[in-house]
């Protein structure tokens, strides 16, 4: 109430996001930047979140948005807006095909063993669900799984010849140009994720949070990563 009638550079208080952590680190330079620009009297706060648990917090009442992927699920308790849709990479290290040769890390082929890592976050990731029902379904079995807690360790780990991520294109995609990376073969179905922001429908939809939706619309649709 107190910013009704309010010019937006003149709208005080703080708006809570919660996001995943490949969207925050690759997609949402501009948005924080024009936000600040023109709402200076906020306090963004951002924290990140594994998508399931983004969704939870929206649903108890503990952030105003959240910023995720999913697997076109809905509920009735969510305005859910859609980005685009985001497309999987399953890469290795030019070293380590170079190592092992293309026959040894085939991800096609069921009932076989790869001698390889998992290089991963979380367990309740969306990405590492996916690719684990997959090697399961198939009888594929790796080495083991390395578990990190961040996109840019996970990377750093597989350009270090230790194994294999399974990522949104966008964050490897420089690395495949480049050569650091190479994409490997497999048979994963419906392989997009929807790339999702959503907040909960009894939620007041303050001036900060509409600017910053905008912004989202403006910068982050997946079609323009």
């Amino acid at each position: 109430m107190q910013n009704a009638g309010k010019e937006l550079s003149e709208v005080k208080g703080e708006l809570s996001i919660i996001i995943s952590e490949t969207i925050l680190c690759y997609c949402m330079k501009d948005v924080i930047r024009e936000f600040h620009e023109a709402v200076p009297g906020v306090q963004l706060k951002l924290r990140t979140m594994d998508c399931h648990s983004t969704r939870q917090q929206l649903i108890d009442g503990n952030a105003d948005i959240g910023i995720c992927y999913d697997e076109e699920e809905n509920d009735n308790r969510l305005n859910i807006f859609s980005l685009g849709s985001c497309h999987m990479c399953l890469v290795g290290s030019s070293g380590l095909g170079a190592r092992l040769g293309a026959h040894q890390i085939d991800f096609t082929k069921s009932n076989t063993t790869i001698p390889v890592s998992l290089i991963t976050d979380e367990p309740s990731g969306i990405f590492r669900r996916k690719f684990e029902r997959y090697v399961l379904s198939n009888k594929i079995i790796m080495d083991n799984t390395i578990e990190l807690w961040s996109t840019e360790t996970i990377k750093s780990m597989n350009a270090s010849d230790l194994g294999v991520g399974y990522l949104p294109a966008f964050v490897v995609q420089n690395e495949i140009k480049n050569g650091t990376f190479i994409a490997l073969k497999h048979k994963i179905p419906n392989e997009n994720f929807r790339c999702i922001y959503a907040c909960h429908k009894n939620k007041h939809i303050s001036p900060q949070m509409q600017y910053f939706m905008n912004l989202l619309e403006k910068y982050v649709r997946t079609d323009k990563i």
